[in-house]
C-alpha cells in the first residue's frame, strides 16, 4: 500500500487501511480504519469525518459514521438505505448508490448530519 494524502488541507493521510494526522507518526493511528467503505468525506473545516460502509454480521447494514478529528474518536453511527459515493453539502450528506435488495436500485438518499 501506498502512503497518500486524503484531505483537501494536506492534514491526513491514509495507509494501509488506517488514518493518520499530520505530523505523521506511523505509530500512532487515528480510530479511523478503511475497511468495507464505500465513501468517505471531511467536512469543510475537517473537524469530522464520515464513511459509508457496509457491516457484515448476521445481516448486511448499511452505515454512515461519523468521527472527530482529529483524535479519530467515533461520535455516531447513522443507519442508511444505502452505500456509494457521497458528499456533503453545508449539514446534509447526499448518498448516492444501490440499495441491497434484489432489485438493485440505484438510489439518492439525504441524510441530516
Amino acid at each position: 500500500s501506498q502512503l497518500m494524502r486524503i484531505s483537501s488541507k494536506g492534514a491526513y493521510f491514509f495507509f494501509n487501511s488506517l488514518v493518520f494526522a499530520e505530523p505523521l507518526d506511523i505509530t500512532k493511528p487515528l480510530n479511523l480504519v478503511l475497511q468495507n467503505f464505500s465513501d468517505f468525506a471531511f467536512k469543510e473545516d475537517e473537524t469530522k469525518c464520515y464513511i459509508v460502509r457496509q457491516i457484515f454480521t448476521n445481516t448486511t447494514n448499511n452505515l454512515l459514521e461519523e468521527y472527530s478529528l482529529p483524535n479519530g474518536k467515533l461520535l455516531r453511527t447513522l443507519t442508511t438505505k444505502i452505500t456509494g459515493r457521497f458528499v456533503i453539502y453545508k449539514d446534509k450528506a447526499y448518498i448516492f448508490g444501490a440499495s441491497n435488495v434484489s432489485s438493485q436500485q440505484t438510489i439518492l438518499q439525504k441524510v441530516q448530519l
